[in-house]
């Protein structure tokens, strides 16, 4: 368990690190070329938005690895899911698709809400669940 959690922490941090850095980056970027065309407080919960959703994704890559034990599965996997995601969006509600919460979360609009991340984070939640108990039982 000690281990998924500090692969977790360490790949949380360069998540959170590398996207806060893109995100504001990119908020300099706009602020230079068009001026003040967003809101401070809303960029800043679709920046921290983002920066979630980062962190998620990286997350389940890494659940997913340590249940196939293979980076080259886990990368496949995830790949395979969004074009999946993208085949069935006409057919479901896009506010179940975990990873469609990333749309949300990176929204500006005055009715800001967290809530379509929820799927994301009960998915990355299941498979770190999942993963610790797979590498628990593997290493032993």
């Amino acid at each position: 368990m000690r281990v998924v959690l500090a692969k977790a922490v360490v790949v949380a941090g360069i998540g959170a690190a590398t996207s806060v850095l893109a995100v504001l980056v990119s908020f300099l970027g706009l602020l230079v070329h068009f001026g003040p065309v967003v809101d401070p407080v809303r960029g800043a919960a679709a920046g921290s938005g983002t920066v979630l959703h980062i962190m998620l994704c990286g997350l389940l890559g890494l659940a997913l690895a340590g249940l196939t034990r293979s980076a080259l599965a886990a990368y496949a996997s995830l790949l395979a899911w969004l074009i999946g995601e993208q085949l069935v969006l006409d057919h479901v509600d896009p506010n179940i698709l975990p990873f469609f919460s990333g749309f949300w979360l990176a929204d500006v609009s005055p009715e800001y809400d967290w809530t379509p991340a929820l799927p994301m984070v009960a998915l990355t939640a299941a498979a770190l669940v999942g993963a610790v108990v797979a590498v628990s039982r593997r290493d032993v």
